[in-house]
């Protein structure tokens, strides 16, 4: 039971991206299916240190040294799994190696919660799903969760916080980061782990997990990313979206020519709290429109973000309601 805990921490979120506006880490926004990425074991942890906390901070991690450990981790379409068929309600997975171990997940406009995962050759499904983050997720924000899964006697809590952003200094050289705090329990054993977030990927830059039980201190670094070319030209589409600016009464934005299956869309304003969600139409001119009704917003500034169906592109449009 113990050790599920560590593996719960060591695979917790590696499939976000943050918008470029203020560090925002919005559900539209992830790693695309094919994307890769290694961390590697940190031989002198002493060079982390957790209690720099805050807005426009430097953590500065250049000296850290790789140990033996290895871990990379594959964005997957669960579908393309083993197991995915006998996990409901997924649509996003990452395989690990060199220990082979899936996890899967349901991300929301909401929030991104664990619905299943495999390793050792046991296969958990969540009764109460692990949420694990909700959205938009920015400095200051918090979450707290009970979960429970088939492995479980007791089942559990999983709170994070965001408590810093600013930028990391890792060996191959400088990153705009988010750090968060998490805090998951299990029976009678706690831990606490941080993770560092690429502020242009989303992707694990370096995390530490402090002990537990039968747990000792331990961290990673990521020393190598590919990020998946998949549907570059579905990302061209949406990139080249018209949209009137500023609104009064109605959102007008039009996509011709994507054939990457139906387009969502969100929409938030500047402090990220969720204002509506909704589906482009398709006209008989192969253009996806989005027409939705904004009259009833405050007079200020929003964010609507586009993303399609396979998660192959998305564009983040800012617009005016006078």
């Amino acid at each position: 039971m113990k050790l599920n805990l560590r593996s719960k921490l060591l695979t917790a979120c590696t499939l976000l991206s943050v918008s470029a506006f203020s560090q925002v880490i919005n559900s539209t926004e992830v790693l695309p299916f094919g994307s890769t990425y290694t961390l590697k074991g940190i031989s002198n942890l002493s060079v982390i240190d957790t209690t720099i906390q805050g807005q426009n901070v430097t953590w500065n991690f250049a000296a850290l040294t790789p140990s033996s450990s290895i871990l990379n981790v594959t964005v997957m379409d669960p579908n393309d799994t083993p197991y995915g068929a006998f996990v409901s309600n997924t649509n996003y997975a990452f395989k690990e190696s060199p220990t082979t171990a899936y996890r899967y997940f349901n991300v929301t406009s909401a929030k991104m919660e664990r619905v299943g995962s495999y390793s050792g050759s046991t296969l958990k499904t969540y009764s109460d799903p692990q949420i694990e983050y909700t959205f938009p997720m920015q400095y200051n924000s918090t979450n707290v969760d009970t979960w429970n899964n088939s492995s479980s006697s007791t089942g559990g809590t999983y709170a994070f916080t965001v408590i810093g952003s600013g930028t990391l200094i890792l060996p191959n050289g400088s990153h705009e980061a988010i750090l968060t705090r998490v805090h998951l329990e299990e029976g009678f054993n706690e831990l606490d782990a941080y993770y560092w977030y690429d502020g242009s990927n989303g992707s694990i830059l370096a995390f530490v997990i402090n002990p537990g039980i039968f747990t000792s201190y331990q961290g990673s670094y990521q020393t190598s990313l590919i990020q998946s070319t998949a549907g570059e030209e579905e990302f061209d589409v949406i990139m080249s979206a018209v949209y009137q600016n500023p609104v009064q009464e109605k959102l007008y934005v039009s996509v011709k020519n994507f054939t990457g299956g139906d387009l969502n869309y969100t929409i938030f304003d500047l402090n990220g709290k969720f204002i509506s969600s909704g589906k482009a139409q398709n006209d008989p001119d192969d253009t996806s429109i989005i027409d939705t009704n904004v009259s009833e917003l405050s007079k200020g500034i929003y964010l609507l973000t586009i993303i399609s169906e396979n998660n192959s592109g998305s564009k983040t449009i800012r617009f005016t309601k006078e």
